[in-house]
């Protein structure tokens, strides 16, 4: 399958993986729209993008404002995560839970749902995808973050089974 001209948003475009994943889509051709939450995170993409923005996926208005900055789209790349653990769910405090919540699982909600139309006016070019972890490999304290994962991984297949269905 040829990138060559296809316009690929990657959100967390300027986090571990963004910057490798950016690299080599531009290296394919594909026109990059990156985005990340940070202005700073931005800099590692800058000279690759064609676009860089600064979003926020964690509520339906930032992703929308997002993806109308990005007009036509033919791709979505959900690279946005983190994590935040080393004790137990018991004693993981509310606030570490609540930011699990929205950056492993709002902002892929958030954003598949925004750009779900430009997707699919791109017909059968349009996908959306992201990437889950080994996670068999995490560590036993990694639960909470593994379930917030599959979870959000689950959402994306789905999206993408009802993308392809309504076509």
């Amino acid at each position: 399958m040829s990138l060559e001209g296809r316009r690929i948003a990657v959100a967390g475009a300027g986090g571990l993986l963004g910057p490798h994943v950016v690299r080599a889509l531009a290296e394919q051709g594909a026109v990059v729209l990156a985005g990340d939450v940070r202005e700073e995170a931005l800099d590692a993409v800058r000279d690759v993008a064609a676009e860089a923005h600064v979003m926020d996926l964690s509520s339906e208005e930032g992703a929308q404002a997002w993806a109308q900055a990005c007009g036509e789209v033919h791709g979505l790349l959900h690279l946005v995560g983190g994590w935040r653990g080393g004790t137990p769910l018991h004693e993981t405090s509310a606030e570490d839970l609540a930011w699990l919540e929205a950056a492993l699982f709002r902002t892929v909600v958030h954003a598949t749902r925004a750009f779900a139309p430009a997707l699919r006016a791109a017909g059968p070019r349009g996908r959306g995808g992201g990437v889950d972890a080994d996670l068999r490999r995490r560590a036993e304290g990694d639960r909470r973050h593994r379930q917030r994962r599959r979870r959000a991984g689950a959402h994306r297949r789905s999206r993408a089974r009802e993308l392809h269905a309504r076509r």
